[in-house]
């Protein structure tokens, strides 16, 4: 659930981290766009999507496009908080 994401930024490793307050903003994007889904309904495609999407997004702090290394940013967080497939690097491609 949403709450479930947030806690996880809540632990102490995370909050002891040099970029928590940078993880707090991508979190926003993250909910934004995958909502309160389980871990489980998330699907590689929607990861791929969301990728695609923040690609030709400007960021509201810089008035930029997001690079890719900020996306991957992003898609690690989820990670480290889902621990799921889809979030999951790709093998053997």
């Amino acid at each position: 659930s949403k709450s479930y994401i947030f806690w996880g930024l809540n632990q102490g490793v995370m909050k002891n981290k040099a970029s928590a307050r940078e993880d707090k903003t991508r979190l926003k994007q993250l909910v934004d766009k995958f909502g309160i889904c389980k871990a489980d309904q998330i699907k590689a495609l929607m990861v791929d999507n969301f990728r695609v999407k923040m690609i030709k997004t400007v960021s509201k702090s810089t008035g930029k496009t997001y690079s890719g290394g900020s996306i991957n940013k992003m898609i690690s967080l989820a990670r480290r908080n889902y621990k799921n497939k889809p979030f999951c690097k790709k093998r053997g491609i």
